[in-house]
Protein backbone atom coordinates (compact mmCIF):
# COMPACT_ATOMS: atom_id res chain seq x y z
CA UNK A 1 0.00 0.00 0.00
CA UNK A 2 0.93 3.51 -0.76
CA UNK A 3 -0.04 7.08 -0.27
CA UNK A 4 -1.76 8.11 -3.62
CA UNK A 5 -2.34 11.76 -4.66
CA UNK A 6 -5.54 10.19 -6.70
CA UNK A 7 -6.90 7.19 -3.75
CA UNK A 8 -10.28 6.90 -3.75
CA UNK A 9 -11.23 4.74 -0.75
CA UNK A 10 -14.26 3.04 -1.79
CA UNK A 11 -12.55 1.27 -4.35
CA UNK A 12 -10.09 0.14 -2.52
CA UNK A 13 -12.31 -1.35 0.22
CA UNK A 14 -14.22 -2.84 -2.14
CA UNK A 15 -11.40 -4.72 -3.73
CA UNK A 16 -10.78 -6.12 -0.68
CA UNK A 17 -14.35 -6.91 0.29
CA UNK A 18 -17.50 -5.93 -1.58
CA UNK A 19 -19.29 -2.94 -2.88
CA UNK A 20 -22.01 -3.01 -0.18
CA UNK A 21 -19.71 -3.63 2.95
CA UNK A 22 -17.75 -0.89 1.56
CA UNK A 23 -19.83 1.78 1.10
CA UNK A 24 -21.73 1.09 4.26
CA UNK A 25 -18.36 1.29 5.81
CA UNK A 26 -17.52 4.87 4.06
CA UNK A 27 -21.02 6.04 4.83
CA UNK A 28 -20.43 5.65 8.84
CA UNK A 29 -17.30 7.12 8.80
CA UNK A 30 -18.43 10.38 6.62
CA UNK A 31 -21.40 10.66 9.22
CA UNK A 32 -18.95 10.15 11.94
CA UNK A 33 -16.88 13.12 10.91
CA UNK A 34 -13.27 12.94 12.48
CA UNK A 35 -13.38 9.80 14.07
CA UNK A 36 -14.62 8.37 10.97
CA UNK A 37 -12.07 9.81 8.54
CA UNK A 38 -9.36 8.27 11.51
CA UNK A 39 -11.30 4.84 11.26
CA UNK A 40 -11.15 4.98 7.14
CA UNK A 41 -7.73 6.18 7.03
CA UNK A 42 -6.56 3.81 9.43
CA UNK A 43 -8.52 0.83 7.97
CA UNK A 44 -6.67 1.64 4.81
CA UNK A 45 -3.26 2.17 5.37
CA UNK A 46 -2.68 0.27 8.91
CA UNK A 47 -4.75 -2.35 8.91
CA UNK A 48 -2.80 -4.78 6.97
CA UNK A 49 -0.66 -7.00 9.70
CA UNK A 50 2.87 -7.31 9.16
CA UNK A 51 3.24 -4.94 6.46
CA UNK A 52 5.37 -1.60 5.88
CA UNK A 53 3.42 1.01 7.34
CA UNK A 54 2.85 3.28 4.11
CA UNK A 55 3.07 6.84 6.55
CA UNK A 56 5.12 6.89 9.25
CA UNK A 57 6.96 9.40 11.93
CA UNK A 58 10.17 10.28 12.02
CA UNK A 59 9.81 11.97 15.54
CA UNK A 60 8.09 12.11 18.68
CA UNK A 61 6.32 15.67 17.70
CA UNK A 62 5.07 14.04 14.63
CA UNK A 63 6.26 17.44 12.26
CA UNK A 64 8.38 15.24 10.46
CA UNK A 65 6.61 11.79 8.13
CA UNK A 66 7.71 9.86 5.85
CA UNK A 67 5.62 7.68 3.46
CA UNK A 68 5.52 6.17 0.45
CA UNK A 69 3.95 7.74 -2.66
CA UNK A 70 2.40 6.04 -6.10
CA UNK A 71 5.93 5.19 -7.39
CA UNK A 72 6.43 3.28 -4.01
CA UNK A 73 9.35 6.09 -3.27
CA UNK A 74 9.95 6.95 0.07
CA UNK A 75 9.00 10.45 0.45
CA UNK A 76 10.15 12.63 3.50
CA UNK A 77 7.98 15.39 4.33
CA UNK A 78 8.55 18.45 6.95
CA UNK A 79 5.74 20.10 6.22
CA UNK A 80 2.76 17.82 7.81
CA UNK A 81 0.37 20.68 6.51
CA UNK A 82 1.27 18.74 2.73
CA UNK A 83 0.78 15.37 4.07
CA UNK A 84 -2.53 16.38 5.99
CA UNK A 85 -3.79 17.86 2.93
CA UNK A 86 -3.50 14.88 0.77
CA UNK A 87 -5.49 12.35 3.26
CA UNK A 88 -8.33 14.95 3.12
CA UNK A 89 -8.22 15.27 -0.49
CA UNK A 90 -8.70 11.55 -0.73
CA UNK A 91 -11.24 11.68 1.55
CA UNK A 92 -13.26 13.92 -0.03
CA UNK A 93 -12.95 11.99 -3.65
CA UNK A 94 -13.94 8.97 -1.58
CA UNK A 95 -17.16 10.34 0.20
CA UNK A 96 -18.07 12.21 -3.07
CA UNK A 97 -17.97 9.20 -5.03
CA UNK A 98 -19.83 7.19 -2.03
CA UNK A 99 -22.97 9.84 -1.69
CA UNK A 100 -23.54 9.98 -5.55
CA UNK A 101 -23.83 6.34 -5.45
CA UNK A 102 -26.71 6.60 -2.50
CA UNK A 103 -30.17 7.75 -3.57
CA UNK A 104 -32.21 10.18 -1.80
CA UNK A 105 -35.33 9.34 -4.03
CA UNK A 106 -36.90 5.90 -3.64
CA UNK A 107 -38.80 6.35 -6.64
CA UNK A 108 -35.37 6.75 -8.78
CA UNK A 109 -35.26 3.43 -11.01
CA UNK A 110 -31.98 4.56 -11.33
CA UNK A 111 -29.94 0.77 -10.35
CA UNK A 112 -26.43 2.08 -9.90
CA UNK A 113 -27.39 3.83 -6.73
CA UNK A 114 -27.11 1.34 -5.02
CA UNK A 115 -29.21 2.60 -1.73
CA UNK A 116 -31.41 4.56 0.07
CA UNK A 117 -30.17 7.84 2.23
CA UNK A 118 -32.02 10.03 4.51
CA UNK A 119 -32.00 13.89 3.41
CA UNK A 120 -30.55 15.00 6.25
CA UNK A 121 -28.04 12.52 6.45
CA UNK A 122 -26.81 14.27 2.74
CA UNK A 123 -26.82 17.51 4.65
CA UNK A 124 -24.93 16.26 7.26
CA UNK A 125 -22.26 14.13 4.19
CA UNK A 126 -22.13 17.17 2.70
CA UNK A 127 -21.03 19.54 5.21
CA UNK A 128 -18.57 17.24 6.33
CA UNK A 129 -16.99 16.87 2.82
CA UNK A 130 -16.49 20.58 3.13
CA UNK A 131 -15.20 20.65 6.48
CA UNK A 132 -12.05 18.69 5.35
CA UNK A 133 -10.85 21.80 2.83
CA UNK A 134 -10.38 23.27 6.43
CA UNK A 135 -6.68 23.21 7.46
CA UNK A 136 -7.40 23.35 11.28
CA UNK A 137 -9.87 19.75 10.73
CA UNK A 138 -6.86 18.51 8.44
CA UNK A 139 -4.46 18.97 11.13
CA UNK A 140 -7.39 17.71 13.62
CA UNK A 141 -7.31 14.19 11.16
CA UNK A 142 -3.36 13.98 11.41
CA UNK A 143 -3.14 14.44 15.01
CA UNK A 144 -5.30 11.51 15.95
CA UNK A 145 -4.11 9.49 13.30
CA UNK A 146 -2.34 6.36 14.83
CA UNK A 147 0.97 6.48 12.93
CA UNK A 148 3.83 4.64 13.86
CA UNK A 149 6.93 6.02 14.23
CA UNK A 150 10.31 5.16 12.07
CA UNK A 151 12.06 3.54 15.21
CA UNK A 152 9.32 1.20 16.36
CA UNK A 153 8.89 -0.59 12.47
Amino acid sequence: MCVNSNDNFLDILTERSNAQEALMFIKDCALSRLAGDCRLLEKVYFSTVGARPPIMTMNQTRTRFVYYDENNKKTLETNPKVLARKLADCLQRTYLKGINLFRTDVSDPDPSKVTHIESYDVEDWNEHIHDLSDEKYQKKILDRLKIPNVVDV
